[in-house]
């Protein structure tokens, strides 16, 4: 038995990743910044509320300095400006990283497929350059940077890459597609032509979880399924096992045009647009994301290695709660 901290526990991936931490009989510790969101992980977890941009760093090094190891899940999951994002993905994976060194406990880092930038459809794997063009992404890789430098001061720690992670859980914690799904219309924006790597969101926690034994020498991995995907094959897969329509796909010029008016009224108003050009740009990424590090070094074996496996389970459950409902 570890003692695990897991950072953005109440998350979608979080939440999944403090349940299977409990069935495994780890002692885990949730950090969550609204405990409104928290109450269902009480039975697996010793839940504390947390802002990680405002924390002081000698609070969380208190009640991080007995873990065993770190699972650093919490990030705006947001396409908005780098300078939004810094702060919490950027400065406090730093403290955390840190602190994880100070006191010996191992840290796993969830990045993100976005790290790479646009693949232009070529295949992608941990050797791949990066070129983020996104705030997003550019938080991520930067993060991994600062991981990487503390890596060779003495830092346990392993960087995961998720690509899109899918699952339902019920209608407040599942992926984008899968709630448009549960509500029986998806739009898409663009023609879906382009390849993206996706992961259940079953497998992405088992991942997270089997790098806390994990001993090899590969500390960079892909979190992606066994067959990378058009996002129209995957959307009219979807679809069809629901039995709705297929996906309505918004015309790209038109939405990307409409993206930067409400970016700049955001910008005025000092805020963001979840529809923003950043957006516009990770939407039109294509490539087809190499898992071969990950099956190899890990022997990691997907209890969903596709993505028709994976949304059966989806589809099942969203039927599931209608019926219930």
């Amino acid at each position: 038995m570890k003692k695990v901290c897991v950072t953005g526990a109440s998350g979608f991936i979080g939440r999944e990743v403090v349940k299977q931490l409990h069935t495994r009989g780890h002692d885990t510790l949730a950090l969550v910044r609204d405990g409104s969101k928290a109450s269902s992980l009480e039975e697996y977890a010793d839940i504390h509320i947390l802002d990680l941009e405002d924390a002081e760093t000698s609070v969380l090094e208190e009640l991080m300095s007995d873990s065993d190891a770190v699972i650093h899940l919490a990030a705006k999951v947001r396409f908005h400006p780098y300078s939004m994002l810094r702060a919490v993905m950027v400065d406090s994976t730093e403290r955390i990283a840190r602190i994880c060194m100070e006191h010996g406990a191992r840290l796993v880092y969830a990045s993100s497929i976005a790290a790479y930038g646009n693949g232009n459809g070529n295949a992608l794997d941990e050797e791949s350059m990066c070129r983020p063009d996104t705030g997003y992404g550019r938080a991520k890789l930067e993060a991994e940077m600062i991981i990487s430098s503390l890596m060779e001061q003495g830092l346990d720690a392993i960087i995961l890459r998720p690509g899109y992670v899918y699952g339902y859980i019920d209608h407040s914690y599942c992926d984008p597609i899968s709630r448009m799904l549960a509500k029986g219309k998806v739009f898409w924006i663009g023609d879906g032509g382009n390849y993206t790597g996706v992961v259940h969101v079953h497998d992405c926690a088992r991942a997270f979880i089997e790098c806390l034994s994990y001993r090899g020498d590969a500390r960079i991995l892909n979190l992606v399924d066994d067959e990378p995907v058009r996002w129209l094959d995957y959307l009219n897969h979807a679809c069809s096992l629901l039995g709705i329509g297929g996906p309505v796909l918004l015309p790209y010029t038109l939405v990307s045009s409409i993206s930067y008016v409400m970016h700049g009224m955001a910008r005025a108003l000092n805020m963001a647009s979840d529809l923003s050009p950043d957006l516009m740009r990770a939407i039109r990424y294509s490539a087809m994301y190499s898992n071969s590090r990950l099956k190899r070094h890990m022997n990691f074996r997907f209890t969903y290695p596709t993505y028709r496996d994976g949304l059966r389970q989806v589809i099942d459950l969203i039927v599931a709660e209608g019926s219930a409902g």
